[in-house]
C-alpha cells in the first residue's frame, strides 16, 4: 500500500477509525494489564508498564495514521514568544487543573482549597515514569492536536472553535481511567493546548512544550509535597 499524497482523499471510515481510537486508549491499556495480571484489579496504581504499553498504543496509532495520511504531518514555525509562553506554561497548567478540581468541595463545603491533595496514582515516580510521561505527552499532542484536527477542519470542514473543544474532548476520554473529575480538568487542559496550538498558527511544538511543561512541574511539585 501507497503513501496517501497531499491533496488526495482517504475514506470517511478511516477519518472515524483514526478519531475513535484516540478516545480512551488508556482503556485499553487497562484491559491489557487486567488480562496480563500486571497490576491488581480495580487499582489505579500508574508504573512503569503500563506508561510504556500506553506510549507504544500511541505510537502505532501515530504510526498507521502517518501510513495512510503523512500529509497531516506538517511542521511550521511560530513566533518566538509563543515557544517561551509555552515553556511557563506548567505551573498555570497545574493551577488551572488545581482550582478544577477544588470547585465541587467548595460547593459543598465553603472552604477552598481543602480537598486537593496529590493523587496517590502517582506517588512512586521514577526516572523511566518522568521519561514516558514526557514521551506520552510528545505523542498525545501529535495525536490529538495534529492529527484530529487536520482531520476535524480539513477533511470535516469543522470551525476551528469546535475543533477546540472536541480534540479537548477526545483528549479527556483518554483520562476517564482517572475518573469523572480528571475528566473535567483534562477537557480543560485539552482545549487550551488546542488554543494555543491554533493561536500560534498551528504549530505543533507549541501545546508540546506546554504539555511537557505541565508534566515536569506536576512532577516537582508531587515529589515536593511527598518530601
Amino acid at each position: 500500500m501507497q503513501f496517501c499524497k497531499k491533496g488526495q482523499e482517504i475514506t470517511m471510515y478511516d477519518h472515524w477509525l483514526i478519531l475513535l481510537a484516540t478516545l480512551f486508549p488508556t482503556g485499553f491499556v487497562s484491559a491489557i494489564l487486567d488480562v496480563a495480571k500486571l497490576r491488581p484489579k480495580q487499582s489505579q496504581t500508574v508504573d512503569t508498564p503500563s506508561l510504556a504499553i500506553l506510549a507504544i498504543v500511541l505510537a502505532g496509532i501515530l504510526g498507521l495514521t502517518f501510513w495512510q495520511s503523512p500529509w497531516i504531518f506538517e511542521f511550521r514555525h511560530a513566533a518566538w514568544f509563543w515557544y517561551i509562553l509555552a515553556i511557563c506554561y506548567g505551573p498555570i497548567g497545574n493551577g488551572v487543573e488545581y482550582v478544577l478540581l477544588d470547585i465541587p468541595a467548595y460547593m459543598q463545603s465553603g472552604v477552598i482549597f481543602q480537598s486537593v491533595t496529590r493523587n496517590s496514582a502517582w506517588a512512586n515516580l521514577n526516572k523511566s515514569m518522568i521519561f514516558l510521561m514526557c514521551l506520552i505527552a510528545v505523542l498525545e499532542e501529535i495525536i490529538y492536536r495534529q492529527i484530529c484536527w487536520s482531520i476535524l477542519e480539513t477533511r470535516m470542514s469543522f470551525p476551528s472553535e469546535v475543533c477546540i473543544a472536541l480534540t479537548g474532548f477526545a483528549y479527556a476520554c483518554n483520562h476517564l481511567y482517572f475518573g469523572s473529575s480528571a475528566f473535567w480538568t483534562k477537557f480543560c487542559s485539552g482545549s487550551i493546548y488546542a488554543f494555543l496550538y491554533w493561536i500560534s498558527g498551528y504549530e505543533i511544538l507549541v501545546p508540546i512544550l506546554a504539555h511537557v511543561s505541565q508534566n515536569l512541574f506536576w512532577v516537582y511539585w508531587t515529589k515536593r509535597s511527598a518530601a
